[in-house]
């Protein structure tokens, strides 16, 4: 999870977030230099189990 709470490089503000039925989509725009290869938001939200590893407190803090 980034500082700006996107998961699975599906960032806030961005078209991919709309392409609702794609299982695997690639980034339009570079984040922190990079295009990004990711799973859809609907494949995402009909796995059966999500793991998020949090490493900073700032992030813990904020979705605690």
């Amino acid at each position: 999870m980034g500082n700006d709470g996107h998961v699975a490089s599906l960032f806030p503000d961005t078209k991919e977030l709309q392409q609702k039925n794609k299982i695997v989509l690639s980034t339009k725009e570079k984040h922190n230099g990079f295009y990004r290869i990711t799973l859809g938001s609907k494949t995402i939200n009909n796995s059966r189990f999500n793991l998020l590893i949090l490493k900073s407190k700032k992030k813990y803090m904020k979705y605690k």
